[in-house]
């Protein structure tokens, strides 16, 4: 038909056959182009139509889709055909070491999405990569090479730890709009490393030594070949997978020897670097392609000094006691029955809780009356009771233990609360005792620690280090603050660190236990354990928060806390349980077992999570349990790591195990963070939850 022809009709039917006709012969000679363009589309970038399209389908789809984003967000790529990629080429590398890692990030989403973290997230991957490398590494350090079936057990473990890690780190993170990187998966693999080591009997890591002679360089030797070859990343973020930009080079300038450079050992940090600096979190201008250089080559030299720091020692375990402590206030008890169970009942409620009508009623008698009850009050703050009954109890431990370790603990509470009333602390800050706690325990250890028993000249170190104790709370409360955060027994662990790295086993006054790394295998025969000493080391672990062996004085503590609060008691027992259990998952020596090392720490987390900082409901049990045991094995990797300086782990894993899981965020409403003003004792920190809930959903039935 000529363009010049006119074609009329009245018939519509015709007339829209003879446009449709029109339309397809005038369709652009581009179009297939843009097909192909428009499919490319889909697959590439972060595949958000895949997403979309997957959110009406069933769980097992879309965690599918989570798991293979999360593998690959390693190299900050939201794209599961990269994913589906990146499988295939660690099948080829190592069968093994893909389903370790695909164990780890399969766990690790599989925690995020049952502590309710936000579904964003997850479905983008963020909380998938983490545990993907954990479960890598774990493998490539392991000594037992390939196929031990027993290594899951650590794989699923700290896989779980790292959306833990991941939300408490985004809370602090946040508010300098930070992502928090791959910052969980080093938490935890260091931390497992340290706890293992290379003397582990269940499961042994490779040994890593430091360059201890000068490394033969012949520089006309080099292998071109071999260092363009170094793109593999042998330890890097997938173990086997291959950079963008060959940046091993920058480790020749710092003459690193070959064979590191030829398995990739000097760049695959720089890897990542160039990607966060040079596009993801820059805009990308040629300003920020050289700042991304220049990071990639400070990262080289950060990565070489880092590796000459952590491979001083492959430590393992040391035997030393400690302890610690938590915050709060309290009310009393009330109960409902015939008038004699009422007056039984209200006599209870004088001694249970915080006994708040004995501190009322002191509040107008001499100031030595009203400083006895908060020196009693902070030797029992220490198990976060604030009472002073249960003090009294815990002193009479003391005694029970050691006549010579009571005074001390008796001296430094004391000092530690009078220093606090010189610098005009928070009243009623003293009154219930949380500036005593601290100095309690730097008594106690500074006389534990001290290597020449009774020695009346240590009651001076004990008397400085005990009025520091109210500065650093105070310090330290203004930070944490920010985040409605307790100081715990950070202050403690602070001061009696100082302490005891500042004088040390040939100190001519002050001499203290000689703490060293244990460089063999431990002797372990499983037929020796002995049953009736690993219950003993349940009240045996309690008494260790003191810094006490004697399953007696235990006993006396656990009385102690129960007449404050039977929940606390029972966390208390649980806690040092759980530490038992995990001392014994880890092949630790069956007499630092019995000792209570692995328990007290433990104890302490257990208490914490369990009923004081969260409102008790089973949901926050669970997560009690699950904290009591990274507790004990973060004891065990701070232990080994710490005896290097000769230094024990004190309560530092009950500081950064309750930290972390107070900073934890969640969309459960079960699991509910009490605001610190509120804190008193499980018994009412539950009443007091039950109330907000009410007025929660209220507020929603009203709306």
């Amino acid at each position: 038909m000529e363009d010049s022809e006119v074609v009329r009709t009245n018939n519509n039917r015709e007339r829209k056959m003879y446009n449709e006709k029109s339309t397809i012969n005038q369709r652009p000679v581009g179009s297939g182009k843009r097909r192909i363009w428009k499919t490319l589309g889909y697959l590439t970038g972060e595949m958000k139509a895949c997403g979309d399209w997957l959110k009406d389908k069933p769980l097992v789809v879309q965690f599918i889709d989570w798991v293979l984003r999360g593998i690959f967000q390693v190299m900050f790529v939201n794209n599961p055909l990269s994913g589906l990629l990146i499988l295939a080429r660690l099948l080829i590398q190592n069968p093994w070491r893909t389903l370790t890692g695909c164990s780890g990030t399969v766990v690790s989403t599989l925690t995020a999405l049952i502590l309710s973290q936000d579904r964003s997230a997850r479905a983008a991957g963020l909380f998938g990569y983490n545990g993907g490398l954990v479960g890598l590494l774990l493998a490539v350090f392991s000594d037992k090479g390939d196929c031990y079936w027993w290594l899951l057990l650590p794989v699923v473990v700290t896989s779980m730890a790292c959306p833990l890690l991941s939300s408490a780190l985004g809370s602090v993170f946040r508010k300098w709009d930070l992502p928090v990187l791959t910052l969980p998966f080093n938490i935890a693999v260091s931390l497992y490393l340290s706890a293992t080591g290379h003397y582990n009997f269940f499961f042994p890591t490779t040994l890593i030594q430091p360059v201890t002679s000068m490394p033969n360089i012949t520089w006309s030797e080099i292998e071109v070949p071999l260092l363009r070859s170094a793109k593999e990343r042998r330890n890097g973020p997938h173990s086997c997978k291959r950079q963008i930009q060959g940046l091993s080079p920058l480790a020749l300038t710092i003459a690193m020897p070959f064979d590191r450079l030829y398995f990739g050992l000097g760049s695959y940090n720089c890897v990542l670097a160039c990607i966060a600096i040079g596009g993801m979190y820059y805009a990308l201008t040629w300003q920020t392609h050289l700042l991304a250089l220049a990071c990639a080559l400070f990262c080289a030299y950060a990565g070489a000094a880092l590796a000459n720091i952590l491979c001083m020692k492959d430590l393992k375990d040391n035997m030393v006691p400690e302890t610690k402590i938590t915050d709060d206030k309290s009310t009393k008890n009330q109960n409902r029955e015939t008038t004699g169970v009422k007056s039984i009942s209200r006599a209870v409620s004088y001694i249970m809780g915080g006994t708040n009508m004995s501190e009322g009623a002191s509040r107008d008698k001499p100031l030595v009356f009203q400083f006895i009850d908060w020196v009693l009050r902070g030797t029992s703050q220490v198990m976060c009771v604030n009472n002073p009954l249960s003090g009294f109890l815990m002193i009479a431990g003391f005694l029970v233990q050691n006549p010579w370790w009571a005074l001390t603990g008796c001296l430094g509470t004391s000092v530690s609360t009078l220093a606090a009333l010189l610098l005009s602390q928070d009243r009623s800050a003293i009154e219930t005792g949380l500036h005593g706690y601290n100095g309690t325990l730097l008594g106690l250890l500074i006389a534990v620690f001290s290597d020449k028993g009774d020695y009346y000249w240590l009651l001076l170190p004990v008397v400085v280090t005990s009025m520091a104790c109210p500065i650093l709370s105070s310090a330290l409360g203004s930070v944490f603050s920010k985040w409605d955060l307790p100081v715990l027994t950070l202050p403690f662990n602070i001061a009696v660190s100082l302490y005891l790295a500042a004088t040390g086993h040939y100190n001519l006054f002050f001499p203290t236990t000689l703490i060293q790394p244990v460089t063999s295998v431990p002797n372990i025969t499983w037929s020796e354990i002995e049953v009736p000493l690993l219950l003993k080391s349940i009240p045996v672990g309690i008494g260790q928060v003191f810094g006490c062996d004697n399953p007696w004085t235990g006993g006396i503590f656990l009385l102690a806390v129960f007449v404050a609060s039977p929940l606390i008691c029972l966390y208390a027992g649980v806690g040092s349980a759980m530490g038992m259990l995990a001392g014994l998952t880890a092949a630790a020596p069956f007499a630092e077992i019995y000792s209570g090392f692995w328990g007290y720490n433990s104890v302490l987390s257990c208490i914490a999570i369990g009923g004081m900082f969260y409102a008790p409901t089973w949901q926050t049990h669970l997560l009690a349990v699950a904290c009591a045991f990274f507790c004990a094995y973060l004891r065990a990797a701070l232990a080994n790591s710490l005896s290097v300086f000769g230094l024990p782990a004190c309560t530092w894993p009950f500081c950064f195990s309750t930290f972390l899981d107070l900073l934890l965020t969640t969309d459960n409403s079960a699991i509910y963070k009490l605001p610190l003003c509120k804190v008193t004792y499980p018994e009412a920190n539950h009443v007091y939850y039950l109330a907000v809930e009410r007025n929660r959903k209220a507020t929603v039935m009203t709306k």
